[in-house]
């Protein structure tokens, strides 16, 4: 029969269901499927972060066993195991005790600076809002004493306008720093791990994809520069592990 009608229904498909669900079945697990990503994933960054840092240390004992003839892995792991800083304990508690004193002991220094310089009236440096820049004709660099100066041209009975001179958040690792480290990890310092850099101080050369949600930056070569928000500069992959754990953890 070749009718039209015939034909028509022998072409025609009917759809039916593989597996029968429930109602809402995909966007439960669309949203499921979102909330973990959005669990797993910052677990992921510092899951890789770590492994980096393990290869390099690796990497490092490789080196002192091939320098060393003498020397055994369970010297290695002896040496390691004396040098482990414990997050734990009498001993961390009064590591956590000393950073608050010397954060407590800074803010109280910037504050009593700021009080003097108010007494004193020195206009010498100063902040200006017009320019959005700071000023200071002492040309004094030190790094451990923060002035805040008066603003300049301000009327009298007039509240006065103080904001902190820039500072750097970072400071290079001192060289009582660095051998803490090679003793406590038993790996060279290098600066091409072990000190962060400036956004304009990153590979210019080759693709660069930035994470929208880190701010970190992957390379299309493979290198990754972690971004740590409260410095505001980038770690490369390979460094001792910055990223902040979840919880605290």
């Amino acid at each position: 029969d070749n009718s039209p009608s015939s034909s028509s229904s022998s072409t025609t498909t009917q759809l039916h269901a593989i597996i029968d669900v429930p109602y809402g079945f995909f966007t439960i697990a669309g949203m499921s499927l979102g909330i973990m990503n959005a669990i797993m994933r910052p677990y992921n960054r510092q899951i890789i972060e770590e492994r980096a840092w393990q290869q390099r240390l690796e990497e490092a004992r490789k080196v002192r066993l091939a320098d060393d003839p003498t020397l055994t892995e369970l010297d290695l792991i002896r040496e390691e195991a004396e040098n482990i800083v414990a997050p734990y304990g009498p001993d961390a508690m009064e590591r956590r005790e000393e950073e608050k004193e010397r954060e407590r002991e800074l803010r109280g220094r910037r504050r009593r600076v700021m009080v003097m310089d108010d007494e004193e009236g020195d206009d010498d440096g100063y902040y200006d809002d017009d320019d959005d820049e700071y000023y200071d004709d002492d040309d004094e660099d030190d790094d451990d004493e923060y002035e805040y100066r008066r603003r300049k041209g301000r009327r009298r009975g007039r509240k006065s306008t103080y904001r902190p001179p820039p500072e750097a958040k970072y400071k290079p690792m001192t060289d009582e720093e660095i051998e803490d480290f090679e003793a406590e990890y038993g790996a060279k310092y290098d600066p091409y791990y072990d000190e962060p850099y400036e956004e304009d101080e990153l590979p210019q050369d080759g693709k660069c994809y930035t994470d929208g949600v880190f701010m970190d930056k992957r390379y299309e070569n493979g290198e990754v520069f972690y971004y740590d928000e409260d410095l505001e500069m980038y770690w490369r992959q390979g460094c001792k592990p910055r990223i902040k754990k979840m919880f605290g953890f």
